[in-house]
């Protein structure tokens, strides 16, 4: 009979022991590890920047071309562009004031932000080429890349 007790008590607490690692390795895999998060974060961040990265040599392209219009109208983020035009501003005003007193500035601006490391906020959609002078920040509206200063 205490052999058959003892038995019992065993295979219970074997039960047990069972569960719990069962319990700990489900848990486990609920909660990822700060490496594994990092790892993750790492992977979208380099993502974000080549996007971002590609989103200057696009703008480097129509500035060389001299199509300041398609490079404000692509690569300008639209509210601050529809801003701008709301206080009785046209586009065409827009093009003129960047090509008499900017473009030269902007393009020595994004060729520095290409060697740059960009700062990142915890979204990923806002990057911060942080430069002597005046930063240069890119937001992510709507899908797409653009220049926001």
């Amino acid at each position: 009979m205490k052999t058959m007790f003892g038995l019992l008590l065993l295979s219970v607490l074997c039960l047990q022991s069972v569960e719990t690692c069962a319990q700990g390795v489900v848990r486990q895999k609920r909660q990822p590890s700060n490496e594994a998060l990092k790892k993750v974060r790492d992977e979208k961040e380099a993502e974000a920047t080549a996007q971002v990265l590609a989103t200057i040599d696009s703008m480097l392209v129509l500035i060389e071309a001299g199509d300041v219009e398609a490079l404000l109208s692509r690569y300008v983020y639209p509210p601050d562009v529809e801003q701008a035009l709301s206080e009785q501003v046209t586009f065409e005003m827009l093009v003129q004031r960047l090509k008499e007193k900017g473009i030269e500035r902007l393009e020595a601006a994004l060729r520095e932000a290409k060697v740059i490391k960009p700062q990142w906020n915890d979204d990923l959609d806002k990057a911060y080429f942080d430069r002597e002078g005046k930063d240069l920040v890119f937001v992510q509206y709507k899908g797409q890349w653009y220049l926001r200063n």
